[in-house]
């Protein structure tokens, strides 16, 4: 492997030529004061002094972090999903590989589909894999290439190393079924999806306005209007805006560029929302970090459960059993935590089960349409074995269409009396399929989540 070091970082070639020929002698290189006592920012900070010119940002110190806590012993599991042009690689793929060398480390560079399996250096697996955007466009646009690429990295990028091979997967969302979507909601990974802007202008007319200078092709200079009036008006259109890396993309940046390269694209790019946001029911501002609960309140005037079986005639291939768990407190807001799993109907019913134990509901229901009627049985049968619950499960009849029966959840998200459980893989799911309703390939969760709500009206209205 032939390795191309450019002059800013001629220090490291230098440990590195150190750590490659001690290497070869076949003993360990001595370490350099410094290259473990310190951050990898600091470390890169100092090694790598124009690559690290500008001030972090939030995502470059969540990977940091997570790179520096790796234990000794092996075995961690970091995905992130962060922004296109947010410097993701500087830390996880040059700064942490070329750190790594300092402790005795063999680089060795592969594609996505090669052989890796069973690669040694002597007796040695490899201890350190990290994956850069492994699936492009193209790969993430087709079911068939997403399946040969979630194949190839459980099945062989997975099996080169040992339980104590640590795991950096670096990506933009591509797709909502992309690979590293699905790391995103795997036990075991510590993940964390990262947006440019991480909260939009609350003055969405001046922006509008602002557009429209932007874009008008009548005018000589759109561009130069344009930026006069972001000036002239400049408090009240960055009120209520965060974005993520300032030094390098400031809020006029975001918005020049979600402009020029259309609003797809960057909600793709730069948002890690792979899909186009005109044709979704709700705007992205219901779905801001407000939304998000850490522990469920103490007190709650009402509880409920749901859960959509997806197993019914009209039932797609591949969809999720949801169950979804309501409370309503004194105030009039819902908390909501959701179950999603593809799963067998004896599992589905023991989760179910187990969530009645512990949530304790005034109410759960089943969807009971078609022959899932019959299937109401078996959970009557699975709560006479269990004993002890207060609650039995009741059918629960839907004769309008799907769409419109989720729909209904709109006046409560655009009155922000919806909130989600946070860190919860099937929760964060859940909030997915609300963001791409009605376009999204699956809807389980806003199903069951309708009927938990209409659980909660039909024993409100019984007093």
């Amino acid at each position: 492997m032939i390795l191309t070091l450019s002059q800013p970082i001629a220090r490291v070639a230098r440990r590195l030529r150190d750590v490659v020929d001690a290497a070869f002698a076949g003993r360990p290189a001595e370490p350099t004061p410094g290259d473990r006592a310190e951050g990898l920012l600091a470390w890169g900070q100092r090694l790598l002094p124009q690559h690290f010119a500008k001030p972090p940002s939030a995502m470059h110190r969540w990977l940091a972090d997570r790179l520096d806590e790796v234990p000794a012993s092996g075995g961690a599991k970091i995905n992130l999903l962060g922004p296109r042009g947010a410097a993701k690689s500087t830390i996880g793929t040059l700064a942490c590989v070329l750190r790594s060398p300092l402790e005795g480390a063999v680089v060795e560079a592969y594609g996505p589909g090669q052989r890796i399996r069973g690669r040694r250096r002597r007796w040695r697996r490899p201890t350190l894999i990290v994956c850069d955007d492994i699936e492009n466009e193209v790969q993430a646009a087709s079911t068939r290439q997403r399946a040969t690429s979630s194949d190839w990295f459980h099945g062989t990028l997975l099996k080169a190393g040992t339980r104590r091979t640590n795991l950096v997967n670096l990506a933009t969302a591509l797709h909502r079924d992309a690979l590293a979507m699905r790391l995103h909601r795997t036990a075991g990974w510590r993940s964390r999806v990262f947006r440019s802007v991480v909260s939009w202008p609350t003055n969405t007319s001046l922006w509008d306005r602002w557009e429209t200078i932007y874009c008008d092709r009548d005018r000589q200079n759109t561009q130069a209007d344009a930026r006069r009036f972001y000036e002239a008006n400049r408090f009240e259109m960055d009120a209520g805006a965060e974005v993520l890396w300032p030094e390098e993309e400031d809020l006029y940046t975001l918005m020049k560029m979600r402009v020029e390269s259309g609003r797809p694209a960057f909600e793709r790019e730069k948002q890690n929302s792979p899909i186009d946001p005109e044709r979704c029911e709700w705007p992205e501002e219901y779905f801001d970090e407000a939304i998000w609960f850490d522990e469920w309140p103490e007190r709650l005037a009402m509880k409920t459960i749901a859960l959509d079986p997806s197993k019914g005639r009209d039932a797609q291939h591949g969809d999720y059993s949801a169950i979804v768990l309501m409370g309503v407190d004194d105030d009039g807001r819902l908390y909501i935590e959701a179950d999603l799993e593809r799963r067998p109907t004896p599992r589905m019913v023991a989760d179910a089960v187990r969530w009645c134990r512990k949530h304790k509901p005034d109410a759960f229901g089943v969807e009971a349409n078609q022959w899932q009627q019959q299937q109401a049985g078996e959970f009557e049968a699975q709560f006479a074995r269990q004993g002890q619950l207060s609650v039995s499960p009741s059918e629960l009849h839907s004769y309008t269409q799907k769409e419109m029966r989720i729909r209904r959840l709109g006046p409560y998200l655009s009155q922000r009396r919806l909130r989600f459980r946070r860190g919860s893989p099937g929760t964060e799911l859940l909030v997915e399929q609300l963001r791409d309703f009605p376009i999204g390939s699956h809807d389980d969760g806003p199903d069951a989540l309708e009927m938990a709500l209409r659980l909660g009206e039909e024993l409100w209205r019984r007093g």
